[in-house]
């Protein structure tokens, strides 16, 4: 019987080579995509509460878009994150230089500030990834902690994955307490599980 933890190991090898193939101008005109994806789709839930992500290394950069959100005195959060505990929790942003982020461990970026914000209040969750497929599932990088943070959430608040093209795979290989996504952004388009699979806005 194959092993899943292999299987997901060897994906994440697919995926991470997949990656580094992708120059910093790919990456740049992909990530503006999906933001132009994300304000289609999504509009005015982006005003009730975006719980986003800070880019690591191959990842969207959607800092233009939490510029644009904190211009406009909209409310962003990113995680912080409890690695000890395997715990994240919402807290909000209220710039994205130096002043208020700080580099932590496994160079995550998260507000200086400690300043949780209520789950009550967020409307979107965008959720990075290294690999989804097109009926949501998602490809961590191994940590759990959005596996383990996404079931607490409240009913109203939509989780959107956000990756990549390159990042799809046909099938990821998930366990039992995998999150699966009703969303998934990319730059090719929307990925919306049971309608059609993929839609460019």
């Amino acid at each position: 019987m194959p092993d899943p933890a292999a299987a997901k190991q060897q994906q994440r090898k697919t995926l991470r080579g997949r990656l580094a193939a992708l120059s910093p101008e790919q990456c740049a005109a992909a990530s503006s995509s999906i933001i132009g994806h994300i304000h289609a789709r999504l509009g005015e839930r982006l005003g009730g509460g975006v719980l986003a992500f800070y880019p690591l290394h191959g990842e969207p950069d959607l800092r233009p878009l939490l510029q644009e959100l904190l211009d406009k005195g909209l409310p962003v959060s990113l995680p912080r994150v409890h690695w000890e505990q395997r715990a994240m929790t919402p807290a909000k942003v209220h710039g994205l230089g130096e002043d208020h982020l700080r580099t932590h461990e496994h160079d995550v970026m998260e507000p200086i500030r400690d300043d949780p914000t209520p789950l009550e209040d967020l409307s979107i969750i965008l959720v990075p990834g290294l690999g989804f497929d097109d009926q949501g599932r998602r490809l961590g990088r191994g940590g759990g902690f959005y596996d383990l943070f996404l079931p607490t959430c409240p009913e109203h608040i939509l989780a959107v994955g956000i990756g990549f093209q390159q990042q799809v795979l046909e099938r990821v290989e998930t366990g039992p307490f995998d999150v699966s996504l009703p969303m998934v952004i990319t730059d090719a388009g929307v990925i919306e599980p049971g309608s059609s699979t993929m839609h460019a806005d």
